[in-house]
């Protein structure tokens, strides 16, 4: 069998009048002459020179060599082509939000993987819902919610709409039909989930954003002895998730939740799950701590700290991790002293592409994040 491949290939290899329409019997006989005897030769042989004694226009040459290299497996990408094509992979999405896209150089990046984090009530649900309608009506994209905690709403994506000045009914049924929704209470169906959303990604030529509202709502089922397992599982997910990312293009958002950590003379006591290389959070260690802070005679340095769920695991997952949070004008550490209720800074805490640290303003109104 396999020598009979062998002879087969070398066959093909090899110049002869039935491999392609453009070399008959003359020409072969000329390529001979010259000693070009294999279909590599006439490929590693100048067009100019083949064009000398050929008689043939660039044109045809051109086409004649890609079809040889078609036949032999391989198919040459124009190095300007090539950079287009990986131009179109890593192409910035803007979000619509005007101060966010400042922020991020232009919007989002395909192919990344972006967790959101911040306390309760803040706007992580109200950003991403703004990117999903802002990319259904801009560029006709279609989203992807996985809803964990099962509280999503269409009246909020409604809401958004109506109170845009260019409302319409129909856009509200196209942007409804654009955001779709599926509901998960585990974390081993979330993990089936996005393997049979890999599998089936023809059927969704448009999907660019898929959001996982949110992860830590699935992944605190793992206290106690079960904290490893959450572990692997976690690792697992994030591999998917790259892959659904990277080779199809698409943006992958997961909504975290932060938590706040006290640091007293260098020892953590963490009120909620926080961090990787914390102890098991249980109710009684967190009363026992509390009870320890508050009789103790001498002056403690405490430092409280927000710290985004999931630990570091997740962080060296996340392409990009971004915390929005409350503007607190009674907070002296707060970005903004404003006392607009619905002002909101939006942080860069990772990236690989843009400096961490920097912030950007945005407004929480009822046409969504602004």
């Amino acid at each position: 069998m396999f020598l009979w491949l062998f002879f087969f290939i070398e066959d093909m290899m090899n110049l002869s009048p039935g491999i392609h329409n453009m070399l008959n019997e003359r020409v072969v006989e000329l390529l001979k002459y010259k000693e070009i005897l294999t279909v590599p030769d006439l490929l590693r042989t100048d067009s100019n020179k083949l064009k000398q004694f050929l008689n043939f226009e660039l044109a045809d040459l051109c086409t004649l060599k890609s079809d040889l290299w078609r036949l032999i497996g391989i198919v040459p990408v124009n190095g300007l082509q090539q950079y287009e094509n990986l131009k179109e992979q890593s192409t910035y999405i803007p979000t619509g939000i005007k101060n966010l896209d400042e922020l991020l150089g232009g919007g989002l990046v395909r192919g990344n993987l972006i967790d959101i984090c911040g306390f309760s009530s803040c706007g992580k649900t109200q950003l991403y819902t703004t990117i999903a309608v802002n990319w259904s009506i801009d560029h006709d994209y279609e989203t992807f919610v996985v809803d964990t905690k099962g509280d999503f709403s269409g009246e909020r994506i409604k809401g958004i709409l109506s109170s845009r000045t260019d409302f319409q009914m129909d856009k509200l049924k196209h942007v409804m039909c654009n955001i779709k929704v599926e509901k998960c209470n585990s974390p081993f169906k979330l993990i089936e989930l996005i393997r049979n959303l890999i599998e089936q990604m023809h059927f969704y030529p448009n999907l660019k954003l898929l959001v996982i509202d949110s992860l830590p709502a699935l992944w605190f089922l793992f206290h106690g002895n079960k904290r490893s397992l959450g572990q692997c599982q976690l690792a697992i997910l994030g591999d998917l998730l790259r892959k659904l990312a990277v080779e199809h293009g698409i943006i992958v958002i997961t909504i975290n939740i932060s938590t706040r950590a006290v640091v007293t003379n260098g020892t953590n006591v963490s009120f909620l799950c926080a961090d990787d290389d914390q102890s098991n959070c249980q109710s009684n260690d967190l009363e026992r701590s509390e009870t320890d802070l508050m009789n103790r005679t001498t002056p403690l340095a405490i430092d409280a700290r927000t710290v985004p769920a999931l630990g570091k695991h997740w962080k060296s997952i996340c392409a990009m991790r971004l915390q929005i949070e409350r503007n607190d004008p009674s907070n002296s550490n707060a970005t903004s002293m404003s006392n607009t209720p619905n002002e909101r800074t939006i942080r860069i805490l990772k990236s690989i592409q843009h400096q961490t640290g920097i912030h950007c303003m945005v407004h929480l109104t009822d046409a969504g994040i602004t």
